[in-house]
């Protein structure tokens, strides 16, 4: 019997670059310009990147867009 394994990647698309997000502080560093605002979110809003990536990158993302317009 063989065995497959995978890998989920994720990345964020901003200003024409794509960037891997490969943890919290990748994050923080691809919305350098608004970290402070982005790392008190993720506290406030209790998101961590290792239990629920997906819920994190999608409420950071939308957050970062509403504070940006």
């Amino acid at each position: 019997m063989k065995n497959i394994e995978t890998e989920t990647k994720y990345y964020i698309q901003m200003n024409n670059h794509i960037y891997t997000v490969k943890n919290k502080q990748s994050i923080s560093q691809i919305y350098n310009d608004k970290r402070d605002k982005i790392d008190l979110f993720i506290q406030i809003q209790q998101l961590s990147y290792k239990e629920d990536r997906e819920r994190m990158l999608i409420e950071v993302t939308a957050f970062y867009d509403q504070i940006t317009k």
